[in-house]
Parts: C-alpha cells; structure tokens; sequence
C-alpha cells in the first residue's frame, strides 16, 4: 500500500493570503507557511492515528486527546480553552481553536 504525501499547494497558500490580508505575498514566504500548514497537519494525523484502539477512523474524540496530549500543539490551538469552559463534548471544544486555523485545515483536507 502506497501511502498518499500530505501536499499543500503553495499556490492556494498565496491566494489565500491575499484574499484574507489585500496584499501579495512574497513565494519564499508563501512556500514556507505552506510547509508549515504540512507539518502541523503531519503531526496532528500521527498523533491522532495513535488514539484510535479499534477500526480505521480518526474522530473528534482523537483529535482532541491529540492535542491535548502534546504540550505545543496544546498551547497553539487550545491554549484558552479549559475543559470546564466548555463541557465535555468534543465538537464544543474543536469550536474553541481560531477560525482562521479551522479554515486553513479545512481547505486543507478538502480542498476546492
């Protein structure tokens, strides 16, 4: 089984700048933010596939002991957040992390 490069596209990176801020930016800053997009999302997948006991989904559940579990992905994404804040339920907490990082992921994985 050959196992799929997590790729993300400088070219969509750069537009995306430019829609949110107005201005160009520069390819070296564009290919830099792209690999480091990559290798949050690398880090986030390893660490959420290590979660999963039984079948072959990553679920929410996953994802947060993911990042909870790592102390910098925990302080980047979550570092407000205190579980009595917003309950218990694993959609709640997702919906505490910036949005402007929840849409670059989110293009991401699905990209248009």
């Amino acid at each position: 089984m050959s196992e799929k490069p997590l790729i993300v596209e400088p070219d969509a990176v750069k537009r995306r700048v430019w829609r949110s801020t107005g201005k160009p930016a520069s390819d070296g800053a564009v290919i830099y933010l792209a690999g480091v997009l990559e290798y949050i999302m690398a880090e986030i997948l390893d660490l959420s596939a290590t979660r999963v006991c039984y079948g072959n989904k990553i679920r929410p559940e996953h994802v947060i002991k993911a990042i909870r579990q790592d102390p910098e992905l925990d302080e980047f994404l979550l570092k407000d957040v205190n579980a009595s804040d917003v309950g218990d339920k694993d959609d709640e907490i997702l919906s505490t992390i910036p949005l402007s990082i929840v849409k670059i992921l989110s293009e991401f994985f699905f990209p248009k």
